[in-house]
């Protein structure tokens, strides 16, 4: 029997693509993080391997460089199914040899299932060593599911969503609980743990909210999930402003679950951002951010220009810096809110200055946030997100 091999930390996806593929007649392996599909792998020549990027221990692109340095095993296809934002982590994975990335926010789950039958129907019966059991840890799941609706896809998501909206009242304690034990830890050395943990909650929930087809949960989870992987890898980048963003982006999430999720399967239409500065490269680095959440950016340079632009467009985000020829950013935002199309439009402030004046200026322009130069990428892109869906749901419930 054809064996398919799943290496994915979170136990409700994966025992949703067990369920789904053991329909389809193959058989299925699982491993709960890198570290476990490693040591299966000693003796397990699979016919495909499923395999997500971001988990803890070993991550997926260590399991995908193990994979293509064993001879056995260097010809197996790979398929990375991912949270990810960033794309070099896409490209790093194809470069260390996966077949192909699918991200989960592109793609729904039966997409993504659509896209498995090719290679499920190329793979051709090979002998295989006998595997031993697996370790308890690598095979634990939740309690078998009930019959997902009718053969085929359509019952999944139903399903996933049933699960996930019952495990909500867990989940919220969780983040919040996370949260606090890493903001309040005193030491940066003792953050890391914290942070790791934090980093799995908000995994889990970005994974099981994909996968129930709670697209906005799932986007602003997957890009938090990012900036915490960033911080965990490097430590040094933790301070005020990555915090302050943490706990925001944190505090959002925990209102979208306490609200009744919608599903809307699917990645997001793009939202229209405005960033202005005087700065090309920083014009440059605020674009490549928001790229990577999926929200489409107009650059400008010039005061007079924006505002015109402002005048005759609704934006979902203005981005400003403050230090301008002509109108600064702060005479801009108290024009931009006295007009009609952008007056509640979210306005973020990113610039050099970083004293509490120039935070106390930002508010009484009517600013909703602020962010100094030189910001992380993923940081900015978790906080533009953040304050774009912040705005759809205030218009939804108006």
């Amino acid at each position: 029997m054809k064996k398919i091999l799943i290496v994915e930390d979170d136990a409700i996806i994966t025992r949703i693509w067990q369920m789904m593929i053991q329909r389809q007649g193959f058989a299925v392996e699982v491993a709960s993080n890198g570290e476990v599909a490693i040591e299966i792998l000693q003796d397990l020549r699979p016919h495909l391997v499923l395999l997500d990027l971001m988990m803890p221990k070993v991550n997926g692109l260590g399991v995908l460089k193990f994979l293509r340095a064993q001879e056995a095993l260097r010809r197996v296809p790979v398929l990375v199914i991912t949270n990810a934002t960033q794309p070099e982590m896409l490209e790093e994975a194809r470069a260390a040899g996966a077949t192909e990335c699918l991200s989960k926010l592109e793609f729904t789950t039966e997409q993504i299932f659509e896209k498995l039958f090719p290679y499920l129907s190329r793979v051709e019966e090979q002998e295989t060593p006998a595997t031993p059991p697996l370790p308890a840890a690598a095979g634990s799941l939740p309690p078998a599911l009930p019959p997902a609706g009718p053969a085929g896809l359509g019952g999944v998501g139903r399903e996933a969503r049933r699960m996930f909206l019952r495990e909500l009242p867990a989940v919220c304690v969780n983040l919040r609980n996370t949260l606090q034990a890493f903001s309040r830890s005193p030491e940066a050395s003792r953050r890391l743990d914290p942070l790791l943990a934090l980093n799995q909650a908000v995994h889990s929930v970005a994974s099981s909210a994909w996968l129930a087809g709670f697209t906005r949960i799932a986007q602003l989870a997957g890009a938090l999930e990012s900036l915490l992987r960033e911080l965990y890898e490097e430590p040094d980048k933790i301070n005020p402003s990555t915090l302050r963003t943490v706990a925001l982006a944190v505090d959002f999430l925990v209102s979208l679950l306490h609200q009744t999720p919608t599903a809307t399967p699917g990645r997001l239409p793009p939202a229209l951002t405005l960033i202005l500065d005087d700065d090309s490269v920083s014009r440059w680095a605020a674009s490549a951010a928001l790229e990577l959440v999926n929200l489409r950016p107009i650059c400008l340079d010039d005061s007079e220009l924006a505002l015109s632009v402002l005048r005759q467009n609704r934006f979902d985000l203005v981005i400003l810096d403050v230090n301008m020829p002509g109108k600064n950013g702060f005479e801009v935002c108290e024009v931009l809110r006295a007009s009609s199309q952008n007056k509640k439009t979210p306005v973020l402030f990113v610039t050099g200055l970083n004293d509490f004046e120039v935070r106390a200026r930002s508010t009484l322009s009517g600013g909703n946030d602020f962010i100094a130069k030189p910001f992380l990428l993923i940081e900015l892109a978790v906080k533009a997100l953040l304050y774009v869906l912040q705005s759809q749901a205030e218009e939804e419930a108006r």
